[in-house]
């Protein structure tokens, strides 16, 4: 992730290890949830986030869905002008989450992580 001033958030995706079985949903919900509380595992990261002053985006921690590939890879650059960094209201700190359906199918958390702070390359 990364982002220039106030400009828009970018997010270069790389992932790997998706099912690949003709009968696995190949579409994944990708979400920003308001918690970096790993504890209870995926079930510890709070509601979806929600920025709030994001003005036409209602949703804002909705990423869309992800799509794998015949491998099981992912490999997408996204942008995003309604969420933020650093901002008092900002994403560091926070979780991302991956679901096995689509964005608005609500089923289970396939993998999560905490959104930090590195080292730039």
């Amino acid at each position: 992730m990364s982002q220039k001033g106030h400009g828009p958030l970018t997010m270069k995706i790389g992932l790997s290890g998706f099912n690949v079985n003709a009968e696995s949903n190949h579409k994944h919900g990708f979400h920003i949830h308001e918690f970096g509380d790993l504890s209870n595992g995926c079930d510890s990261v709070g509601e979806m986030y929600h920025v709030r002053d994001s003005g036409y985006h209602s949703h804002s921690g909705d990423l869309g869905d992800l799509f794998h590939d015949e491998y099981g890879y992912v490999n997408d650059t996204r942008s995003f002008d309604w969420i933020s960094m650093d901002h008092h209201d900002g994403i560091l700190g926070r979780s991302l989450v991956i679901y096995q359906g689509n964005h608005s199918s609500h089923t289970g958390a396939l993998a999560c992580c905490i959104i930090g702070r590195c080292h730039g390359h």
